[in-house]
């Protein structure tokens, strides 16, 4: 029987699974554990070693994000939004820079990318600390809003 390494997101400990498990394995490389957390692909022994050290100094790291932000007259809403939709690993901190804006703090990447969607907003790269963009309903959103409200684009001639 063919063994494959994983590497678990929430410790950096390096599993091994069997081929059925391993070929459920996305895009990306990741497959999700019976307990919930993702597991990456590790190609050999030495990356397996190296990903375990990198894996743990980027877990003392967490995953802050201005984008998904809001000011404090909204926090009651959105801290109510946070509970009743399961997010156990938000938080929102006040900036402290800028003390009457929360952002959004999280510890899980998995609960992250979730929270985004919910939020409306596609992660595209958040292993780096950035990449949200806003999806495209709410830009249409956004665009007829505009409309609805100032009229039509002025037209350069």
């Amino acid at each position: 029987m063919d063994i494959y390494k994983f590497r678990r997101e929430d410790t950096g400990e390096i599993i091994e699974v069997d081929f059925e498990t391993a070929f459920k394995r996305d895009v990306l490389g990741c497959i999700t554990l019976e307990d919930g957390v993702e597991a990456k692909f590790v190609r050999d022994q030495l990356q397996a070693k190296f990903a375990t050290a990198e894996a743990v100094k980027e877990l003392s790291k967490p995953m802050v994000n201005d984008s998904a932000g809001f000011g404090q007259h909204q926090f009651d809403d959105f801290e109510a939004d946070r509970s009743n939709n399961g997010f156990s690993a938000i938080e929102f901190r006040r900036d402290p820079q800028v003390p009457e804006f929360f952002q959004v703090h999280c510890s899980c990447p998995k609960q992250f990318r979730r929270y985004m969607r919910h939020r409306g907003q596609e992660d595209a790269n958040s292993r780096n600390g950035g990449g949200v963009g806003i999806s495209a309903d709410a830009m249409k959103a956004a665009e007829d809003r505009m409309r609805e409200t100032y009229g039509p684009p002025d037209t350069i001639s």
